[in-house]
């Protein structure tokens, strides 16, 4: 009996310990300036051939987490991109370069092809094929660059919870500089092509910037209202069985056994 109550507390704890750990990585942005991507890893481009990051970085760039299937701001905030390209003076594939990699692992090549196709249809004439990438990857690759860039969001059913950022990087995979798009009350979002303009200059140089006052905007496909105040009523409730469970095991283990008559 003892050790049946065991295993369905380890079991508890298991679930529990669990549980706190998807409550711990709420969308966020958490920013690692100064910080280095693992440009070691592997992603699949739009062709289906495999590259690595470190191949990508030779000049300063632009990442972009997203994925190509977002109901919310992911498309968006790369037609503004496409435009804000169009607007500045420096020179794509020589100044910069653009890498957008999606945080969905069931999304393929297939599907970074036709987003591709949609948002080099509003870029100007000429634009490099090799000046903004699309890529896809494993989970595993997924988590390591995101978690270095310090960008973590939350799924959310089909769907994910996350943030609307560029993440400025320089050629040996420096974090230089995190710009946020401004979000206006129809739904679209601008960025300045100066700000963007002065960021890809400095990133170049691999000067680090921090810019007090921007603001991250989320995308929220189905998030409930008030899930801060859940997960608090998740951790107090939690930890109050925990500890009841606790001292029950501990009484049945240290309690006096019957003496056979």
């Amino acid at each position: 009996m003892i050790k049946n109550i065991l295993k369905s507390f380890l079991f508890f704890l298991l679930l529990i310990s669990t549980s706190f750990a998807g409550l711990r990585k709420e969308p966020k942005i958490v920013e690692h300036l100064g910080a280095k991507l693992p440009l070691n890893l592997t992603f699949l481009d739009a062709s289906g051939h495999k590259v690595v990051l470190k191949d990508l970085f030779k000049k300063a760039t632009i990442v972009d987490f997203a994925y190509y299937e977002c109901p919310g701001i992911c498309n968006p905030i790369m037609m503004e991109l496409a435009q804000t390209v169009a607007a500045v003076n420096i020179v794509p594939d020589k100044d910069y370069n653009l890498v957008t990699i999606s945080i969905d692992p069931l999304e393929g090549p297939k599907i970074a092809t036709r987003e591709k196709k949609k948002f080099y249809n509003v870029l100007p004439h000429g634009y490099p094929k090799n000046a903004w990438h699309f890529l896809t990857g494993d989970s595993a690759s997924i988590a390591k660059v995101t978690d270095a860039a310090g960008f973590f969001y939350k799924k959310d059913g089909p769907n994910y919870i996350h943030t609307g950022v560029l993440i400025f990087i320089d050629k040996s995979g420096k974090i230089c500089r995190y710009l946020y798009p401004i979000a206006n009350p129809k739904g679209d979002f601008s960025i300045l092509p100066t700000d963007f303009e002065m960021a890809s200059m400095q990133t170049a140089k691999g000067t680090v910037m921090s810019m007090v006052g921007d603001q991250a905007q989320y995308c929220f496909a189905s998030a409930p209202k008030g899930g801060s105040r859940l997960a608090k009523i998740l951790i107090f409730s939690g930890s109050g069985v925990l500890f009841l469970l606790c001292i029950f095991v501990a009484f049945i283990i240290v309690r006096p056994k019957k003496k056979n008559t």
